[in-house]
Order: structure tokens, then C-alpha cells, then sequence
């Protein structure tokens, strides 16, 4: 029987926590099976639309207003840090740096 938990940081930013990068493991392993990726913005505001990249592997959440407020990558270990940044840089968010996405495709 595997074994879940969810951990959470507050990553990228400039001084303050732009986005929080929470992976949740399963298995004694720790493998991650997906992460979250929270963008800022405004307490309460909820998911009111969600895209997927063509094969599934990149869902970005959008708020009733159009702007993005957190990603899901349903695979991290099949999503190498480029194409997350690459994700992100066609949504206007800053891009990840590797120690912040290193844990998350650990194990």
C-alpha cells in the first residue's frame, strides 16, 4: 500500500512568494505522481476554466477573469524543467529555477 503526503514551498519571486510548488508523493519510494504549481493571486479566487497541453501532461487552472492561478503537471518525471518554463512563459509567469523543480522530479 503506498504511502501520501503533500509537501509545499514557496518558490520563485523577487522578494516576495510569487508561486508555491506543491508535490504530491505516493509509494515508498517518494515518487511524485503531480505537483502543483500555485501562481499569485487574489485570496478566493477560484478555477473557473482549465486548459490542457495536447498529451495531458501540463493542465494550467484559469480564474473567471482569464488570468492563470496554477498549474498541474500530472507527470513529473515525464516533464523536464524547459518545457514547464516554456508552459509558463506562454502564460506571462516568470520562469522556474532548477533547485525549485529538483525536488519535485527527485527519487
Amino acid at each position: 500500500m503506498g504511502v501520501e503526503s503533500t509537501e509545499r514551498s514557496a518558490v520563485g519571486g523577487t522578494g516576495e512568494a510569487r508561486i508555491a510548488l506543491a508535490a504530491a508523493w505516493r509509494d515508498r519510494n517518494g515518487r511524485a505522481f503531480a505537483a502543483y504549481l500555485h501562481l499569485s493571486h487574489p485570496t478566493g479566487e477560484k478555477n473557473a476554466k482549465t486548459m490542457a497541453s495536447p498529451d495531458g501532461l501540463l493542465i494550467v487552472d484559469y480564474a473567471a477573469t482569464g488570468r492563470p492561478i496554477g498549474v498541474e503537471i500530472t507527470a513529473p518525471q515525464a516533464v523536464p524543467l524547459e518545457r514547464l518554463n516554456q508552459l509558463l512563459a506562454e502564460i506571462g509567469e516568470a520562469p522556474l529555477a532548477e533547485q525549485d523543480y529538483k525536488p519535485v522530479r527527485a527519487a
